[in-house]
């Protein structure tokens, strides 16, 4: 990238970083049973890489709009990155939360690039991918729920599977409920009432299973549903809960009535994480 386009250079080195860390992530992902002979390598790489491709994101959204252009490239190489570590298929458990929020920060960074659904299909369509990046990837864009409804409804249950270990039940909840937000606020976005309604029943399939494990958020996706569609009992609910403090369903209904179809799916993603269930 040419410096001169980006007055501090940012774009550049930042892809230097990625670049470099990327490529031994790419290196050691070729060799054969790498995460078993070299673990402690694997580990480290495979972290570092995650961690620099977020990193990437980051930098490219807090670039102004007005030189957004700049950071393009940069953008689109922490894209390919984290596709390419994503598709791997193994994480090291210990940064199970590194890998999260590199997918929750890729999908959302995928509004800064020339055709945003094109590369949201991609990822929604990849087999390679795990299930909740390709689900999150769909339920951000109006337009791919409605070409590939059967698909994202797949996905979306599948998220809300039980994981095999119970260490990994928060983790699980917290991309349960971080698709559900995203999922409701694209819906509501595109005035969608009979898509909410979809999703609120999906819901209810993913979490049947979690009612002995985990209460708590039964009721979520009806929450949303209510608080997005008018101003009553639901929508006090939502907004006096410090856990969806900063969800894309909040932004929604504390943005204006003329900026909230371009700023649900665009601002600034955040996560949440369930509490533990103990």
């Amino acid at each position: 990238m040419d410096s001169s386009i980006d007055k501090h250079g940012v774009g550049k080195r930042t892809s230097f970083l990625v670049s470099g860390v990327a490529q031994a992530a790419t290196a050691l992902m070729g060799q054969p049973f790498i995460a078993a002979r070299k673990p402690e390598a694997w580990q480290s790489i495979m972290t570092r890489a995650a961690c620099a491709d977020r990193f990437a994101l980051i930098v490219v959204a807090s670039v102004p709009q007005s030189r957004r252009n700049a950071v393009t490239m940069l953008n689109t190489l922490a894209l390919e990155h984290a596709f390419a570590i994503l598709s791997h298929g193994q994480f090291p458990a210990q940064a199970s939360q590194s890998f999260f929020a590199l997918t929750v920060r890729a999908v959302h960074g995928m509004r800064h690039q020339p055709s945003p659904d094109e590369v949201r299909e991609a990822w929604g369509l990849a087999e390679t991918l795990p299930d909740f990046a390709r689900a999150l990837a769909l339920w951000s864009s109006p337009a791919l729920i409605t070409r590939h409804m059967a698909l994202a409804s797949d996905l979306f249950c599948r998220v809300g599977t039980l994981p095999l270990s119970q260490g990994g039940q928060d983790l699980q909840m917290s991309q349960m409920l971080n698709l559900l937000d995203v999922a409701i606020s694209s819906c509501a976005a595109a005035a969608r009432a009979d898509w909410i309604a979809h999703v609120v029943s999906l819901w209810r399939t993913a979490y049947k299973d979690w009612h002995a494990i985990n209460d708590t958020w039964t009721d979520s996706a009806a929450i949303l549903a209510g608080a997005v569609a008018a101003d009553g009992p639901e929508r006090a609910q939502l907004l006096a809960d410090t856990s969806f403090a900063q969800s894309f369903c909040v932004q929604l209904i504390t943005s204006s009535e003329s900026q909230a179809k371009e700023t649900t799916i665009v601002r600034q993603p955040v996560w949440m994480h369930a509490p533990s269930a103990g």
